[in-house]
């Protein structure tokens, strides 16, 4: 068990949560994704972003997320939480600090699949807003897998 005392999205901080969360291992197996090619007004800018899926009693869910390792957590909107069929404010409810001002989230835990790694029970902070981006932060991630990210080949690699 680890013990959650403040949480950061992006460069925004939760304020006053503390949660206990089991983290258990995920499976022995590489997963690689290539970048994704976003446009901006600097030119094309490579971002780790690559197929994934939640599930949860027996429900799958396919998104797209993000790296993002300034979150401490991972951060998806409330649709998710609809998809899979939880009563979002079930979860362990959280204030978020990021840069739109202070929001709620409610932690549950979720199956995070890259192709075949099984990321089991990451604790992920599903927002009350529909308009927040899918980040997978750090937390319940990097302590369990070995992530990897090749620029020149504009790759992200995962193995459990």
């Amino acid at each position: 068990m680890s013990t959650v005392k403040g949480i950061l999205i992006g460069a925004g901080a939760v304020l006053g949560v503390e949660a206990l969360l089991n983290l258990p291992q995920a499976a022995a197996i590489t997963n690689c994704s290539k970048y994704s090619a976003i446009g901006t007004d600097f030119g094309i800018l490579s971002i780790p972003e690559f197929p994934a899926s939640f599930k949860r009693n027996g429900t799958t869910v396919g998104i797209f997320m993000r790296l993002d390792t300034g979150s401490d957590i991972t951060f998806v909107p409330r649709m998710i939480a609809d998809a899979l069929g939880i009563n979002l404010r079930s979860g362990t409810p959280i204030q978020i600090r990021s840069i739109d001002g202070i929001s709620t989230a409610y932690v549950h835990s979720l199956d995070l699949l890259f192709g075949s790694v099984v990321i089991p029970s990451l604790p992920v902070a599903i927002s009350e807003r529909d308009d927040v981006p899918f980040l997978l932060g750090c937390l319940g991630l990097l302590d369990r897998t070995n992530v990897s990210l090749n620029g020149r080949n504009q790759s992200m690699c995962v193995e459990g």
